[in-house]
């Protein structure tokens, strides 16, 4: 199958790193690579008035094996008029597509362009920022015509397609959902495990950890707050690995709660090192308002932490609360302490043990290559249709 995916959620260039664009669509795209064609079209948006499009130039990579065009794309000012003669070219030089894929955005309306130009048929996924922004940036008229002549919806999470069913029912027979995956080794062993419940319990001192970028929707002054409020009793430190421009007032709130000596930000580090970071710690916070999915969390089931997500965001569905991990509502300081309390003073080692086993046992089923073939299985399904 020939496959061109329109993005601009993917690597720019070949080391992206992933504390700047998401990954998430290139594991995807990794995988499918070795079965079938793939085309990543990231469109280059510049607004009509700043250049000739004949002065502005396409550049390729490879990442993985991928070919990844960056593709200038011309558009009038505060109009939805998009120049794609350029990018149909590009697209046309290269591979006749059987399928277009469109994530995020404008790239819905480019992709559903591109697949008439075409004549084939068109998938669209659907991101938490399409509900956020991309109302605004196409009209919900717009958004939903193009789901409309869509062969296939992917959903990035259960909560997306359920909030799509609410606001278009009609669009739920060619809607699916794709949560991402993550790579098989990175899960650690059950002996890794058990010798990690046990140095918790020896050095009676639990690290909690956060990994994302300090931007207001993570929430991280929530977790701050909840951790000042726990009894003195507990024992704890808190890494807040990650960059942005909530760092400082993080660390103004810390220092006003008067818990600066435990609360540590090393800043944005290579992903080796979050991991590295990940199998030191004990308990992962992340209650993020408006997370559509997030790898974070998978990467702390994966390395035997207890992860606390948000309630009610993409992970719903992933996480059962006290089966494999806990979920908290956004914002709620007393919700999230009282979480922390129950795991550091009344679970026995033994639970501990069972939900982190149940928690690798969960994402065992979300291997990268098995998201990427259920995603893949979807649009066959679709196309077949």
């Amino acid at each position: 199958m020939n496959i061109v995916l329109i993005t601009d959620l993917y690597p720019a260039f070949p080391d992206h790193s992933p504390n700047e664009i998401s990954h998430a669509v290139h594991r995807f795209a990794r995988q499918w690579i070795r079965e079938h064609n793939v085309l990543v079209v990231r469109p280059h948006l510049f607004p009509g008035k700043t250049a000739r499009l004949g002065n502005l130039k396409t550049a390729e990579f490879r990442l993985d094996d991928v070919s990844v065009l960056n593709v200038p794309v011309l558009k009038i000012p505060k109009l939805r008029i998009f120049f794609l003669r350029k990018i149909t070219r590009e697209i046309s030089r290269r591979v006749r597509p059987d399928v277009i894929i469109a994530h995020l955005g404008f790239n819905l309306l480019i992709g559903h362009r591109i697949a008439a130009s075409f004549d084939v048929p068109l998938i669209s996924a659907l991101h938490n920022g399409d509900f956020r922004f991309g109302m605004r940036m196409l009209s919900q008229k717009t958004l939903k015509m193009i789901y409309r002549n869509s062969a296939g919806i992917a959903c990035r999470s259960e909560l997306l397609l359920n909030k799509l069913l609410t606001w278009a029912p009609e669009l739920g027979p060619r809607c699916f959902t794709i949560p991402s995956g993550i790579e098989a080794e990175m899960i650690v062993p059950e002996p890794f495990a058990a010798a990690k419940i046990r140095a918790w319990k020896e050095s009676g001192t639990t690290v909690f950890l956060t990994a994302c970028q300090l931007i207001r929707q993570k929430r991280i002054d929530i977790n701050l707050i909840a951790l000042a409020d726990l009894p003195k009793e507990i024992h704890w430190q808190y890494r807040i690995l990650g960059a942005g421009p909530e760092r400082n007032r993080l660390k103004q709130l810390a220092a006003k709660l008067g818990i600066a000596p435990r609360v540590h930000f090393p800043g944005r580090l290579p992903r080796r090192e979050v991991i590295r970071e990940m199998r030191a710690s004990h308990v992962f916070l992340m209650v993020s308002a408006n997370e559509t999915f997030g790898l974070a969390y998978l990467e702390a089931l994966a390395t035997a932490n207890i992860v606390v997500a948000a309630m009610g965001t993409g992970v719903d569905g992933i996480i059962r609360h006290g089966k494999n991990g806990f979920l908290c509502v956004p914002g709620d300081a007393g919700q999230l302490r009282a979480i922390v309390e129950k795991i550091c003073l009344e679970m026995t080692a033994t639970e501990k043990s069972e939900m982190i086993s149940h928690a690798r046992a969960t994402v065992r089923g979300l291997s990268e290559e098995q998201a990427a073939h259920h995603y893949l299985d979807h649009v066959r399904q679709a196309l077949a249709q």
